[in-house]
Parts: structure tokens; sequence; C-alpha cells
């Protein structure tokens, strides 16, 4: 069985700490390579890194409505 680790909300802009998004940037916490995603993570709604070993949002570019 897994873990319920609960559901978060992001807030409409891009959380503070968050650069702006840069292919390929790995993560800063573990230097692994990052996935890329585009939906709602980091806050905003646009293109971001995603770092699946550590879960943080590794760099993040919002895109106008």
């Amino acid at each position: 069985m897994t873990e319920d680790k609960g559901i978060h909300i992001d807030p409409a802009e891009i959380r503070n700490g968050i650069p702006e998004y840069v292919q390929d940037m790995p993560c800063p916490t573990c230097n692994k390579p990052a996935t890329d995603g585009f939906g709602l993570a980091g806050g905003g709604f646009g293109i971001y890194n995603f770092c699946e070993n550590c879960g943080v949002v590794v760099s993040k570019s919002a895109v106008e409505e």
C-alpha cells in the first residue's frame, strides 16, 4: 500500500525562489536530471522542470492567458 501524501494546491503565481525555466537544468539538491512538464506545478500555469528524486520544482516559466 502506498502512502497518501494528500493534495497540494499552488498559488496563481510562481512560488518565490523558483528560477525561470531552463531546459536540461539538473536538480540543485541531488544533481540528478529533472523531468520536463507543463501545468500548475510550482505555481502559475506553464512549463517546468521537476525532480522525481527530491520532489521539487527545479525551474518554471508561466504562460500568459
